[in-house]
């Protein structure tokens, strides 16, 4: 179930469109589970996902709240292997991850369905938070990514003590391209038994959780990769019949013929 969170920020148009872009059997997955995947943050490919500026600022800042046990720096500025609340939460937290944009992007279409075989789930953020009212077990915060600067010359800081999980919204600058909305399952009911958590206890969490949705909800419209055979349009159509999922195919806009 959606839980708002002062603390993360939000779209300020609540009906603001997102997108999220994949390959056909992903799609089919989608549909045939009736859920979205949400990937452990330790799995998404950036080593900063959960981490923390490197700024004197926030350094002191963890220092002076507490919040971090033997966070040291190298010379250079990066950080040493440490075991903190930051660790747990990138090795326990799992998210799904969206794409905001009025329009399809060129760019996520060339990622995501190479040799045109993906399609594009567009929604936005209001139906986005809706769409987990079928999911009673654990808690989804939604909000969007800021981008900032995470090295030693930097000013920026994360307030930690304002809520443990909140680095997961925040990614290098170097990322701004992806106008980032993700939703996030911070404390996973369905991984997690009480007790201390060590390494060995997290090294067993699944690498990735199907999160049961509301289709007729989360999904606004569904459109077909750029340049697609038309039969993959036919054949979707077929399967999106046969699991009662009242949505049309639509083609790409990227596909429209110039006027001369």
């Amino acid at each position: 179930m959606y839980l708002d969170n002062s603390h993360i920020s939000k779209p300020d148009d609540k009906d603001i469109k997102i997108w999220r872009y994949l390959d056909i059997s992903k799609f089919l997955s989608i549909i045939d589970k009736r859920a979205l995947f949400f990937s452990r943050a330790e799995y998404l490919g950036d080593p900063f996902e959960g981490s923390i500026p490197q700024s004197k600022g926030q350094i002191n800042l963890n220092k002076y709240f507490g919040r971090v046990s033997n966070v040291m720096y190298s010379d250079d500025g990066t950080a040493h292997e440490w075991y903190s609340d930051h660790y747990l939460f990138r090795n326990m937290a799992y998210l799904c991850c969206f794409h905001m944009n009025p329009i399809e992007s060129t760019a996520l279409w060339s990622i995501y369905a190479q040799n045109n075989n993906g399609i594009a789930i567009q929604s936005t953020f209001d139906r986005l938070c809706k769409c987990f009212h079928v999911d009673h077990v654990n808690t989804e915060n939604i909000g969007v990514v800021k981008y900032i600067d995470y090295f030693p010359e930097s000013p920026e800081t994360i307030d930690v003590l304002k809520w443990a999980p909140l680095p997961l919204f925040y990614k290098r600058k170097n990322y701004e391209h992806e106008r980032e909305l993700r939703a996030i399952i911070p404390f996973p009911a369905s991984v997690l038994r009480g007790g201390e958590l060590t390494k060995e206890i997290l090294d067993r969490f699944p690498k990735g959780l199907f999160i049961p949705v509301d289709l007729d909800i989360l999904i606004e419209r569904i459109y077909l990769a750029p340049s697609s055979p038309s039969w993959i349009k036919d054949l979707l159509n077929s399967i999106l019949k046969k699991y009662e999922v009242n949505k049309e195919i639509w083609p790409s806009a990227l596909d429209q013929s110039p006027i001369i």
